[in-house]
């Protein structure tokens, strides 16, 4: 059995998503998160008042 679920940062990713990431990692039956860190080179956000967000982001 698969589980899928879905996280929101009310207050934001405090901490870094790094260490975020790590600490999904560390869960007793999690084999794997959609969490693609460093591989996007652009992030299209929306929010709930419409308002769209692109961001560009330098991958090292």
């Amino acid at each position: 059995m698969n589980y899928i679920v879905d996280l929101f940062f009310e207050d934001g990713t405090h901490g870094g998503l790094n260490l975020i990431s790590d600490e999904i990692l560390r869960i007793t039956g999690v084999v794997e998160h959609g969490m693609f860190l460093g591989l996007a080179s652009s992030s299209i956000i929306a929010r709930k008042d419409g308002v769209v967000v692109m961001m560009e982001n330098e991958i090292k």
